[in-house]
C-alpha cells in the first residue's frame, strides 16, 4: 500500500489472494449516492471499493480519490470530507471489532422497525381504498383507479413483509456474529384481475386521478428498483438460500410485524395499527453518508396524497 495524505493507504491494485486472505468478502457491505459530508474515524477502518468513485479530503490534507477496485485504510482519529462523486459501494472492515458488532446490530434493528412501520401502512392505505368513497365519482375512470390503488397497496403490503422476513434473519445473524443467509427475496408482485388488467384511458381521467395513477406506478417502479438492487447485494456478499426457506413468502413474516421493541416509527404504526389492526418502516435507518455504518440500499419513499374532487384538496397531501 501507498500511504498518502492524512496517513491514508492506497492499494490500487490489489491482488485476489489479498483480498482473500483478508476476507475482504465476508465483509458487510456499506453504499450512499452522490454527495458531500463531513466524517471523522473512531477506529481505523479498511475498505474495498466495489463501485464508484469519491474524493477523500483529510482535515489540513491533501484530496485522495478512491474508486472501484481499491483497497483503502482510513486511520483513526482522522477526520475528512467526503465528496462522492459516482455512487459509491463497498466492503468495510473496523480494526475495533466490537465497534463493528455495535453498528451492525444497531443498523438492522432501525432497518426492521422501518420495514414494520411501511408494511402496516401498506395494509392500512389497502383497506381504505378498497372501501367504497365519495371521490371515485370525479371521473370516469375513478373507480377503476380506486381498485388498482388498493391492488397496488396489497402488493407492496406483501413486499414489505418479505423485507421483515429477511430483516429479521440479517438482525438474527448480527446478533449472533454469524453470516446471514437468504430467507427471503422480495419480489413486487401484482395480483390483478381481468377487469383491472386492462387500463382506462386517460382521456377519461380527471387530471387529480391522473396525477394519483402516476404516482402509483412511481411507487411500483421504485420497489422493483429497490427488490434488483437487494439481489445484487446478496450476490455481492456471496450469501446463500437457507435450507427450506420460503424465500419471498410474506406469510412466514407475517409474526415479525407483531415483533416488540422498535425504535423508529413507533408512533406512526400505532397510528396505522388504530386504523387498519396492522402493523408495519420508512427507508432505511442509519445516517446517509457516514461512511463507517453499515447501510443498504435506501428503501422506496412513498409520498401519500388525499384524493378529492375538489382542486383545493387534490394538492393536499396527506
Amino acid at each position: 500500500m501507498t500511504t498518502l495524505s492524512g496517513g491514508i493507504k492506497l492499494d490500487s491494485s490489489p491482488s485476489e489472494e489479498q483480498l482473500k486472505s483478508l476476507g475482504v468478502h465476508s465483509w458487510p457491505t456499506w453504499g450512499c449516492e452522490a454527495s458531500k459530508f463531513s466524517w471523522s474515524y473512531d477506529s481505523s477502518e479498511t475498505a474495498y471499493m466495489l463501485k464508484g468513485r469519491v474524493i477523500v479530503t483529510p482535515d489540513g490534507g491533501e484530496p485522495v480519490e478512491v474508486k472501484a477496485g481499491d483497497l483503502v485504510t482510513f486511520p483513526a482519529g482522522m477526520s475528512c470530507t467526503w465528496d462522492v462523486r459516482e455512487a459509491v459501494h463497498k466492503h468495510y472492515n473496523f480494526e475495533d471489532e466490537e465497534l463493528v458488532h455495535k453498528l451492525s446490530a444497531e443498523f438492522y434493528t432501525l432497518q426492521l422497525a422501518n420495514a414494520k412501520f411501511e408494511a402496516a401502512k401498506c395494509a392500512s392505505d389497502a383497506v381504505r381504498y378498497e372501501q367504497p368513497d365519495a371521490w371515485q365519482q370525479c371521473c370516469a375512470a375513478a373507480g377503476w383507479l380506486r381498485q388498482r390503488v388498493a391492488a397496488s397497496y396489497r402488493a407492496q403490503h406483501d413486499f414489505y413483509l418479505q423485507i421483515i422476513q429477511q430483516g429479521t434473519e440479517e438482525l438474527a445473524a448480527a446478533e449472533a456474529r454469524r453470516p446471514a443467509v437468504i430467507a427471503a427475496e422480495p419480489t413486487l408482485h401484482i395480483d390483478l384481475s381481468e377487469a383491472l388488467q386492462q387500463q382506462q384511458p386517460r382521456v377519461d381521467m380527471c387530471r387529480a386521478c391522473a396525477r394519483w395513477l402516476e404516482q402509483m406506478e412511481l411507487t411500483e417502479g421504485s420497489c422493483s428498483a429497490y427488490a434488483g438492487a437487494i439481489q445484487q447485494h446478496f450476490q455481492e456478499r456471496g450469501m446463500q438460500v437457507a435450507p427450506g426457506a420460503a424465500a419471498g413468502s410474506p406469510e412466514a413474516a407475517a409474526a415479525a410485524t407483531a415483533a416488540p421493541g422498535m425504535p423508529v416509527g413507533e408512533q406512526g404504526q400505532q397510528q396505522a395499527q388504530q386504523q387498519q389492526q396492522g402493523s408495519g418502516g420508512s427507508d432505511a435507518g442509519g445516517a446517509e453518508g457516514a461512511p463507517d455504518t453499515p447501510k443498504q440500499p435506501s428503501q422506496p419513499q412513498q409520498k401519500q396524497q388525499q384524493h378529492t374532487s375538489s382542486d383545493q384538496e387534490q394538492q393536499q397531501q396527506r
